[in-house]
């Protein structure tokens, strides 16, 4: 079973900028395909140089939120110690669960590293267009493979004698 304090950080993908309050997303995929359409030019995309060659983004507005996982405490118990639930030794052991509530074995919470919030996209604020450029080509690629998945479903019908 997953445990959300053991979740990929959002900032994997996300990557934060405090200074300016943006989100900085790696775009490439999405750059070829504008670049193929030859529609670059609606593209707000910046560049950043990585092992040797430049990779686009995409800055998206953000805002700070309370953290989801440690609801704002900046910490978790650690999962080894609950991950499986508590035993009855435990349930009944007043030392161990004293320290079990007053966080004696709690962790920085993975998500917010302690900062008790994240960054998040902001949808309400979007002054570049840039969110926007963003979510129609997500909309445009899973449009795409909806439409892919249906026609290999139709093609594996007809294949096995249906229609």
């Amino acid at each position: 079973m997953s445990d959300i304090r053991d979740a990929t950080p959002y900032d994997t993908v996300f990557r934060p900028d405090h200074k300016s309050m943006t989100l900085a997303v790696d775009i490439k995929e999405m750059y070829k395909f504008y670049e193929e359409e030859g529609e670059l030019e609606s593209v707000p995309a910046i560049f950043k140089w990585e092992d040797g060659s430049l990779i686009p983004q995409v800055l998206l507005p953000g805002v700070y939120e309370v953290c989801n996982v440690c609801q704002g405490k900046g910490t978790v118990v650690d999962p080894r110690m609950d991950r499986n639930g508590l035993g009855e030794e435990q349930l009944n052991d007043p030392d161990f669960m004293d320290g079990y509530w007053s966080g004696r074995f709690d962790i920085p919470c993975r998500e917010c590293k302690g900062r008790r919030v994240v960054m998040r996209v902001d949808v309400s604020n979007d002054p570049t267009g840039s969110l926007k450029v963003y979510l129609d080509h997500i909309h445009k690629e899973l449009n795409e493979r909806a439409e892919e998945a249906a026609e290999s479903a139709r093609i594996q019908r007809m294949e096995s004698g249906g229609y």
